[in-house]
């Protein structure tokens, strides 16, 4: 069962969408010290979306794919929805964690995150069986 501190990242995480109306939620998982997720970002003015998991603050990277050099623009701005959308989930739940813990601007996250393209539907499913399927329980 998480803690007051993991049920509050679960809710900033379902909240994302509010913010950000291009991105679709897909399974994620609370981990004692990191996160995983999977979000897909609409591409606008098109039905195609691009699913991009997430493991935010548990490797420091943030890794260029091969379709990222062939397509820049399409996906420098997918790079710009998903930097946003970790930073804002990032700093929302590192404010509420330092307010209850009394810590005011300690970091609670890593600096960055990894991101990468999920590049068919077997892979995703290997995804959410790998990353996803093991919730936190702390």
């Amino acid at each position: 069962m998480m803690n007051e501190y993991g049920r509050h990242v679960a809710s900033a995480w379902r909240d994302l969408p509010q913010s950000y109306p291009e991105v679709a939620l897909d399974e994620f998982v609370v981990m004692p010290n990191h996160f995983h997720g999977i979000v897909w970002i609409e591409q606008p003015g098109s039905d195609a979306a691009i699913p991009v998991v997430d493991a935010i603050a548990n490797v420091g990277a943030i890794h260029e794919s091969p379709l990222q050099q062939r397509e820049p623009n399409r996906l420098s701005r997918r790079g710009m929805t998903v930097s946003r959308l970790v930073g804002r989930f990032k700093m929302t739940t590192a404010k509420w964690i330092n307010e209850r813990q009394g810590t005011p601007a300690a970091a609670v996250w890593q600096r960055n995150y990894h991101d990468r393209i999920i590049r068919d539907s077997t892979e995703l499913a290997r995804i959410r069986a790998l990353h996803l399927s093991h919730p936190g329980d702390y």
